[in-house]
């Protein structure tokens, strides 16, 4: 179910590497604008730097130290400053990516996309993922303990529509998804759901059930499910979840909520990696001096795009 659910919250590109660039810890601020139906969404990335570990598809000739960023690691920090890309937590693998958007949509309309269920509402919703969502790159600064720092600004249109078109693909990837969810119980997959939550999606996905709910500031994704299987959720998730994010259960649903209705703005972070070395400072200072700021300069752009000052 979980994959299910991330596949169309963030179009993700994964490519095999040796080391990547990441970050220490992120801070994701967002407000709802109800007057034009747009969220507002400012990134913060803190600590960036390549990392040195090696890993997927080592390669001898390109390797990072602590001075210096790898031949793949520039050109990773590259695509980014060209803009379309945004990261929510987990490194630079979750993302947000305008040119990955567009190659799915491409490869959907060619039937050569992910094995998912592909029509009008799927493409209506990589549609809006195109049209409706504008990235921003703010620029770096350091912050108070000399780390580079990144900021981006996200701004999301029509969003009661994107949320609408969400949830109808969500429930139609559900439905093409039954059968084998059911495939997996009966075999006692390791990751499979219990018949019982099986049985109450099924009869959600009949009530036009909706797994994204916003109201205001009160972002919540929910998804029906037995106790037992809450349990197992609950476990596997608890500990990795942003400060900020709540994980509840109720009458049989279990919950992920972000904000609450009478909140000004809602402020999420996490920790994400250790290791920081000033290998990505350096390439910033001799590559691209003129995108390092000052550290109040971005904290008050910041502010005022979430005040809704800054024009589209």
């Amino acid at each position: 179910m979980k994959s299910l659910i991330s596949r169309f919250i963030v179009i993700c590109s994964v490519i095999p590497f040796s080391s990547c660039m990441e970050f220490e810890s992120q801070e994701l601020a967002y407000c709802y604008a109800k007057n034009d139906d747009t969220l507002l969404v400012t990134l913060k990335y803190e600590g960036i730097y390549g990392a040195i570990k090696a890993g997927f598809d080592d390669r001898s000739d390109d390797v990072a130290t602590d001075e210096q960023l790898s031949e793949q690691q520039v050109a990773q920090l590259e695509s980014v400053l060209a803009g379309g890309r945004a990261f929510f937590f987990n490194n630079w693998i979750s993302e947000y990516s305008r040119a990955g958007c567009a190659e799915v949509l491409q490869k959907m309309k060619d039937g050569k996309g992910p094995e998912m269920v592909f029509g009008d509402p799927e493409k209506k919703l990589l549609r809006a993922l195109l049209d409706d969502v504008k990235i921003e790159n703010i620029g770096f600064y350091l912050d108070e303990n000399k780390r580079l720092c990144g900021a981006q600004t996200m701004r999301i249109s029509h969003f009661t529509k994107f949320i609408r078109l969400a949830n109808e693909v969500f429930r139609r990837q559900f439905v093409a998804k039954l059968l084998e969810l059911r495939k997996e119980q009966a075999e006692t997959v390791k990751s499979s759901f219990s018949r019982e939550s099986i049985d109450l999606l099924e009869k959600a996905l009949d009530d036009d059930y909706d797994f994204l709910v916003h109201e205001g500031n009160l972002l919540r994704v929910q998804f029906p499910v037995a106790k037992l299987d809450y349990e197992r959720v609950e476990e596997e998730t608890q500990e990795d979840l942003p400060e900020g994010v709540r994980l509840d259960f109720r009458k049989g649903v279990a919950t992920f909520e972000m904000g609450r209705l009478g909140d000004e703005k809602v402020v999420l972070q996490k920790k994400c990696f250790t290791g920081y070395s000033r290998n990505g400072l350096n390439y910033i200072r001799a590559k691209r001096p003129k995108l390092l700021h000052q550290s109040k300069a971005v904290e008050g752009i910041l502010l005022q795009f979430l005040s809704g000052v800054l024009a589209d």
